[in-house]
């Protein structure tokens, strides 16, 4: 699903932020960087690294949705 492009700039999301937005924590995180199941950051400094919002809502857009609710 395309969101609307806006008028403010695509902010960049330090690794915390990031964690705190797809609601993991820092283990787990790295895990899924060294898969490969979610997309690299960009270097933004010679020991930082950030990952562009739409990137990181993009990859929470594309995750499978599931139905936790119990069967009548």
């Amino acid at each position: 699903m395309d969101k609307p492009q806006s008028d403010r700039p695509d902010r960049l999301l330090r690794a915390k932020a990031v964690q705190d937005r797809i609601g993991c924590g820092n283990s787990k995180f790295y895990e899924l960087l060294k898969s490969g199941e979610f997309p690299p950051g960009i270097r933004i400094g010679s020991r930082s690294v950030g990952w562009r919002e739409s990137t990181v809502e993009s990859w929470i857009d594309q995750r499978p949705v599931v139905d936790l609710r119990s069967p009548d």
